[in-house]
């Protein structure tokens, strides 16, 4: 019987499965139960996930800011970018929020008159910049 011995230092894009992973099925856990809460038939809200996903987002690059931070942490060359870009990240995250809840104000209560338009802006619009947002947070920004 052959044992394997743990990886030291795991690669770091194995961060990518579970940083987008996770977030991706609790959000589609999140459409179901939207659906079995209001007992109601399928319904165009019940994928508006921009708000879902930019939160996600915004606590991966907190997550990530915090770990660089804590205390015993190793302090590397690259140090003061690493921080400097996740705390970035998590700007841009909240920002980004800030625009996808102001589109979901101002759509929502349109959907029934310009139903092509708040289809547009709340699920292809919002969905892309929350899921964009998560996969630049995760892939693009380093955590350590």
């Amino acid at each position: 019987m052959m044992l394997l011995e743990p990886v030291p230092n795991p690669p770091n894009h194995f961060r990518y499965i579970p940083g987008l992973a996770i977030p991706l099925a609790v959000t589609l856990l999140g459409i179901l139960a939207k659906k079995t809460a209001g007992r109601e038939d399928w319904k165009r809200s019940h994928f508006y996930l921009g708000t879902e996903l930019t939160l996600a987002a915004l606590a991966a690059a907190f997550l990530n800011f915090s770990d660089l931070i804590k205390p015993g942490s190793k302090v590397t060359p690259d140090f003061q970018n690493l921080v400097g870009l996740n705390a970035a990240a998590a700007f841009m995250s909240f920002i980004l929020l800030m625009l996808v809840i102001s589109l979901h104000q101002d759509w929502e209560p349109r959907a029934a008159e310009r139903p092509k338009l708040s289809f547009f802006w709340l699920i292809c619009v919002s969905n892309m910049i929350g899921f964009g947002l998560l996969a630049v947070v995760v892939i693009l920004v380093p955590a350590s």
